[in-house]
């Protein structure tokens, strides 16, 4: 489907039954003109609280940083004071990209990716994970999460829930931390307690690691959502948003159209 489809579709239903959507005013949590506040995700607390996580530093990620979790108790119209969670021993490797999940116990997962920006090249390190029992007021220590040193478990993109457990994509690079990039699904049967590789979305050869959007649309249905950025010297992959189902929770992927060239946008 093309966009002018998409569009003569959108013409077509009538305006009383068209779903509406408003938003309230925007209200800043955080802001100051010298501070990069940036890679917000949020969950929800088996409490009812909303739980923030977001990085703090001076630039987009070749600076030493911080990840802040703050929480809100009331849908979000305010939320309580930052504190800083994790911040990198090493002033010469960042901390960013935190992705949370809720368990079925109630364990918050939390991982984070770290970026060693200097010396040149930079490196996609290994990412760190860390876990809360008590609704994010209190933390283990960060771990990384992969230990194998075969290769570099860098940024966990997308962590969901599954009918058979949970579910994750992590970004990964070669063990130099430097390299081409490739998508790897990992699953948990324990709540989030162990993980293993369940299947590759992309071969490493093909250089197309990159962040995901999870979704299962139905017991065992899975949709995945990979941005393709237009890598160099790669005319083979254009840039686009590249759809992938599996009807194996995760294990065996098919991949359909590029959605880029109906919504002209990546994620």
């Amino acid at each position: 489907m093309t966009r002018r489809d998409l569009l003569a579709c959108a013409m077509a239903v009538p305006a009383h039954s068209a779903p509406r959507i408003s938003f309230s005013t925007p209200v800043p949590i955080v802001a100051a003109p010298d501070i990069h506040y940036g890679f917000p995700r949020m969950v929800r607390a088996d409490d009812g609280r909303l739980l923030l996580f977001y990085r703090i530093g001076k630039t987009h990620a070749s600076d030493s940083s911080s990840i802040a979790p703050r929480t809100s108790a009331d849908e979000g119209a305010t939320w309580s004071a930052e504190r800083i969670l994790y911040r990198d021993p090493d002033p010469t490797r960042s901390a960013h990209n935190p992705v949370a999940l809720v368990t079925r116990s109630g364990r918050v997962l939390l991982w984070i990716s770290r970026y060693r920006f200097a010396p040149a090249p930079p490196r996609r390190e290994p990412g760190a994970w860390a876990w809360s029992d008590d609704y994010g007021e209190t933390w283990s220590q960060f771990r990384t999460f992969d230990e194998d040193r075969s290769r570099s478990s860098y940024y966990l993109t997308d962590a969901i829930r599954t009918a058979d457990g949970l579910l994750a994509c992590i970004a990964t690079f070669p063990a130099s931390s430097v390299g081409n990039c490739w998508a790897v699904m990992w699953h948990s049967d324990d709540d989030g307690r162990t993980w293993r590789h369940r299947s590759l979305l992309t071969a490493p050869e093909a250089n197309r690691g990159d962040e995901v959007a999870l979704l299962e649309t139905e017991r065992g249905h899975i949709l995945c959502l990979l941005r393709r950025r237009r890598q160099p010297a790669a005319a083979q992959y254009p840039k686009g948003l590249a759809a992938f189902d599996s009807a194996d929770s995760g294990r065996t992927w098919t991949e359909r159209e590029n959605l880029y060239l109906m919504l002209g946008l990546t994620l």
